[in-house]
């Protein structure tokens, strides 16, 4: 039988190397980029997908442009509420199947202490959503975790650069992550043996101090 998974969030570049890992792997991908849409179409389907993949995208000045206080807090507010309805969603579905595996890729500004506060609630909110749902889920064959991303060079939203001004001396790996890196790290941890590892925030960051 075909897995499917679905990845929602992240960038175009994320979904064509995901794509390609999930296919080496046997699985067929559905990504979308909008939230929204992601939800709904999870919500009227009748078969669900047997693997989600939940990226936490942090707003940049290349996204949005200028972006008020206010539409900051408003796309975090967001974020955080569509994650809980589409994790929600698809669990039915998996529970059913007694087989599911949950993954939200968050950002680094949880761990540093960045300033900007919405950023650290936000991925942190998700992070303990996905504990949750391991705790939960582990009974009917459903395990969850959270990849926190470091330094990806070709990552389009805001990176680690943007979120800490002493990023250079954070990383101790010194060389920065690719998309396909975190692809193949997605893939590993939801289709492998590894898929069993439950409940776990893995910081894909080189040692970041």
């Amino acid at each position: 039988m075909t897995r499917r998974a679905l990845c929602v969030g992240g960038s175009p570049e994320l979904h064509e190397q995901l794509d390609l890992a999930y296919a080496a792997a046997g699985v067929k991908l559905r990504a979308m980029l909008d939230q929204e849409e992601a939800l709904d179409e999870l919500q009227a389907s009748d078969d669900g997908v047997d693997i989600l993949v939940w990226a936490v995208a942090e707003p940049s000045e290349a996204r949005f442009g200028g972006v008020t206080r206010e539409q900051y807090r408003g796309y975090y507010a967001r974020t955080v509420h569509c994650a809980f309805r589409t994790i929600q969603s698809a669990l039915a579905g998996m529970e059913r199947r007694r087989f599911g595996r949950v993954l939200a890729l968050t950002n680094l500004s949880s761990r540093l202490g960045d300033e900007d506060v919405l950023a650290s609630m936000a991925s942190g909110a998700v992070q303990v959503l996905v504990k949750s749902v391991a705790r939960e889920g582990a009974r009917k064959g459903v395990t969850a975790n959270a990849l926190v991303l470091g330094e990806v060079s070709d990552w389009p939203a805001a990176t680690s650069k943007i979120v800490h001004p002493f990023y250079e001396y954070l990383f101790p790996f010194r060389e920065p992550f690719k998309v396909a890196d975190v692809a193949r790290a997605v893939v590993e941890l939801t289709t492998s043996p590894a898929g069993k590892i439950n409940g776990q925030v893995i910081h894909f960051d080189g040692g970041t101090l």
